[in-house]
Order: C-alpha cells, then sequence, then structure tokens
C-alpha cells in the first residue's frame, strides 16, 4: 500500500480580494489534494467600494504602501505578511 500523495501547494500573488475571484479562491481551496495560500497586496484599493464576504480560503494581506500613478494603483509589499 502506498503513502497518499502531499498535497500540491499553491501560493497566488494578486492585489486584493475582489468579489469575482474570491468565490474561486474559495473553490480552489477546498479542492482535495490543493493546499492553497493567496497574498494579496492591500485589503481595498481607494477606487473599489465592494463588500465581500467572509474569504473562506488562507490568505494574508502583506505589509506597505500603496502609491496611486495615472489612475494606477502600484503596490510596494517588500516585507512579510501583516501579523508576522
Amino acid at each position: 500500500m502506498t503513502a497518499p500523495a502531499p498535497p500540491l501547494r499553491l501560493a497566488i500573488v494578486t492585489n486584493m480580494p475582489t468579489p469575482y475571484r474570491a468565490p474561486v479562491f474559495d473553490r480552489v481551496a477546498a479542492t482535495p489534494g490543493i493546499s492553497l495560500q493567496v497574498l494579496y497586496a492591500t485589503r481595498v484599493e481607494p477606487d473599489r467600494h465592494w463588500d465581500l464576504p467572509a474569504l473562506q480560503h488562507e490568505h494574508a494581506f502583506l505589509r506597505g504602501p500603496t502609491l496611486e500613478r495615472g489612475g494606477r494603483y502600484i503596490h510596494f509589499n517588500p516585507g512579510r505578511p501583516a501579523g508576522d
């Protein structure tokens, strides 16, 4: 009898939680054999005003400032996730 394969470890880095990506990440995290962690650059951008349900996947928010240049947001996250 062989031992079960270790889970596939998957990390995703993205700018922020969104109402259309969060459910996808939740489903991936609930998939047997996958260990998912999502690293978000920020909790929210100034031009977004979404009501999000609680995130059901493992996640962390990175520390660092958000800069605005020409209507675009640049996240500078040189350190570890907030709370570490």
